[in-house]
C-alpha cells in the first residue's frame, strides 16, 4: 500500500506576475523608494523639508528616463521648450568669454543645440 503524500502548509502559486504588471511595479518602485529614502534621512539629520526636496528631484529624474512611461515629461517639456533658447545663448556666451580668458572651453560648451 501507498502512503499519502503530506501536504505541506505553504501557498502554492499556479502563475506568476504579468509582464505589464511587473513593469508597473517597477516604476512604483523607482518613484517611491527615493521619497522614503529622503524621509528617513531627513529624521536622522532634523532636515525632513530639505531631504525630502532633494529626494523628490532625484525621484522625478529617475522619473524622467522612463520615456513614454514618465510621469513627469509631459510638464517638463513645455519648460524645456520655453527656456531651451536662453540656456543655448548663455552656454554660447560662456564658451565666448572663457576663449577671451584664454580659458580652454569644452566643445560640448559650445555646440548647444535645442532638438
Amino acid at each position: 500500500m501507498r502512503r499519502a503524500r503530506r501536504q505541506l502548509p505553504y501557498a502554492h502559486y499556479s502563475h506568476e506576475q504579468s509582464q505589464d504588471n511587473a513593469e508597473a511595479s517597477g516604476r512604483i518602485i523607482v518613484r517611491v523608494v527615493p521619497l522614503l529614502y529622503g524621509g528617513m534621512i531627513g529624521v536622522l539629520f532634523d532636515n525632513i523639508v530639505g531631504a525630502l526636496a532633494i529626494s523628490a528631484l532625484i525621484s522625478m529624474a529617475l522619473d524622467l528616463t522612463m520615456d513614454d512611461k514618465s510621469m513627469f515629461r509631459p510638464l517638463i517639456c513645455p519648460l524645456v521648450h520655453r527656456t531651451c533658447p536662453l540656456l543655448v545663448t548663455v552656454s554660447r556666451s560662456l564658451s565666448k568669454i572663457l576663449g577671451y580668458l584664454g580659458i580652454p572651453t569644452p566643445i560640448r560648451l559650445h555646440d548647444v543645440r535645442c532638438s
